[in-house]
């Protein structure tokens, strides 16, 4: 069991009465440059590619790569940690695309 430091295995959600002026590079969708700075520093951050599903696994947010800045973000959700055992029992999982979303 992990027993480094101290988990919480949940997503945390700040909400502001005001809006925040959060700026996107595009219009109508969510790059994950402009994502990535309200991301904790660390976490354990497992960035998948919904063309294929591969994905690659970070410690700290600064590490994720700037390949991902002009992909769509698909969606963000957490998940069981397969490496529990020496790492944190959930992990933040962003899937990222090469395509824009379709909206249904």
């Amino acid at each position: 069991m992990y027993r480094n430091y101290f988990y919480i295995d949940r997503v945390e959600i700040v909400l502001y009465q005001k809006p925040r002026d959060i700026v996107r590079s595009t219009e109508g969708k969510l790059l994950f440059r402009d994502l990535k700075p309200y991301l904790q520093i660390f976490g354990y951050f497992s960035v998948v590619d919904r063309d294929n599903w591969s994905g690659e696994m970070y410690k700290y947010r600064d590490n994720i790569p700037e390949k991902y800045d002009d992909r769509p973000v698909y969606g963000i959700g957490m998940e069981d940690n397969p490496d529990a055992d020496t790492l944190p029992p959930k992990r933040l999982v962003i899937v990222l695309s090469e395509n824009e979303k379709e909206e249904s």
